[in-house]
């Protein structure tokens, strides 16, 4: 359900709240979320320390240039830590 971009940045499913205490186990801080139908498991990310950034992209279609920028940064911030 996974795939480890480079150790750091893993790429992953629709992450539901049942998953996320697996995530905060696996050292995960910040969540880029891309649906635009699913908001998250907000409550659990809260409880387990996790920063969700959603930024909803409908399937299909691009993300705006204001996206992808807000996006990269959350990134570049998350990879910072």
């Amino acid at each position: 359900w996974r795939d480890v971009i480079d150790g750091r940045v893993w790429l992953g499913k629709t992450v539901l709240s049942r998953h996320v205490p697996a995530l905060a186990k696996l050292g995960i801080t910040r969540v880029l979320n891309l649906q635009d139908e699913y908001a998250g498991p907000v409550e659990a990310y809260r409880q387990h320390g996790i920063v969700q950034l959603w930024v909803p992209v409908v399937d299909h279609f691009e993300p705006t240039a204001e996206e992808l920028h807000l996006a990269v940064d959350f990134l570049e911030a998350a990879l910072k830590e």
